[in-house]
Parts: structure tokens; C-alpha cells; sequence
């Protein structure tokens, strides 16, 4: 999922996950301010929990600096795409 109000940053942080194999990207006028990168199947990570840690830190921290008050936004975009919550139900051929 890539959410933005700016085409160009959209582009580049979908240019930049699909470049990785998958993962978390925040992006600010098109330069990448934090990425989580997240080559095994596009979900998992191959480094450490503890570097893993420090990446989702700096994601929040990210986020926070565009002015995001939810405290988890990784995990609200993730949620949004379940197309198993019957309020939303948003999937790849619409709602």
C-alpha cells in the first residue's frame, strides 16, 4: 500500500520497496526518510531483531516528523488492506 499526497513521493517509495524485494518506506519529497526493507516474500526481514527494531523505530520516528498522531501507522495501513474487516474489505479489485 503507498499512501501520500504527493504523486511524485508515492512513486518514489513504490520504486524504492519494489527495489528492496518489499518492505516499509517513508518518504518526504521524494528522498526516503526511513526504510525498513523486507526482502523475504515482502514481509519478512533477514537481519537481526534488533536492527529490525531500530529500522521500526526510525519509521515511527518518520512518520512523527510528517506530523502522524496514530501511534502505530505501519500497523494502520497494514490493517487497511485485510480484506477480511468487513468495514473496510478494500482489495486489489476495489471494495
Amino acid at each position: 500500500m503507498v499512501a501520500d499526497m504527493d504523486d511524485a513521493s508515492m512513486i518514489a517509495a513504490a520504486n524504492l520497496v519494489t527495489q528492496s524485494g518489499g518492505g516499509m518506506v517513508v518518504v518526504r519529497n521524494q528522498k526516503p526518510l526511513s526504510h525498513l526493507p523486507l526482502p523475504i516474500a515482502g514481509l519478512m526481514s533477514d537481519k537481526s531483531v534488533g536492527t529490525v527494531s531500530r529500522q521500526m523505530e526510525e519509521l515511527k520516528d518518520a512518520w512523527s516528523k510528517l506530523g502522524s498522531k496514530l501511534p502505530s501507522p505501519t500497523i494502520t495501513l497494514e490493517f487497511t488492506t485485510l480484506s477480511v474487516i468487513p468495514e473496510l474489505r478494500i482489495t486489489d479489485r476495489g471494495s
